[in-house]
């Protein structure tokens, strides 16, 4: 029964593969054909002003990390950690949930930032 199930099961997933495959070279297809009938290609001027434009929006959204980053460093979280500590247990969970978020975007735009000054096609 179970043997007959999984044979099934395969045959589901293998299908559904099959037709993902297919429907994604199709929607590749009419991309390609639709790009090319009527996008033209961008100028030097404008590939740079484009990189300039998201490489300042990075810059911004990393700095705006780094001042969270920081009064959540100097000034909110030392003051839940040592005179909040045995009260509103769920409170400071959820600072800590905060912390990490806030920590991970920083981290993340961090990495973005330092990979786009990296980048050798911007430099140029």
């Amino acid at each position: 029964m179970y043997e007959r199930l999984f044979f099934l099961l395969r045959k589901v997933v293998l299908y559904t593969n099959l037709r993902n495959l297919t429907m994604k070279k199709f929607f590749l297809q009419r991309a390609r054909i639709r790009r090319t009938s009527y996008r033209r290609k961008l100028t030097k001027e404008e590939t740079k002003n484009r990189r300039t434009k998201k490489f300042s929006t990075n810059l911004v959204v990393f700095f705006i990390c780094w001042f969270f980053y920081f009064c959540l460093c100097i000034f909110i979280y030392p003051y839940f950690h040592f005179y909040l500590i045995f009260h509103h247990f769920s409170f400071r969970i959820l600072l800590l949930f905060g912390f990490f978020v806030i920590d991970k975007i920083f981290y993340a735009y961090t990495f973005k930032f330092f990979m786009m000054m990296s980048d050798e096609s911007f430099i140029n």
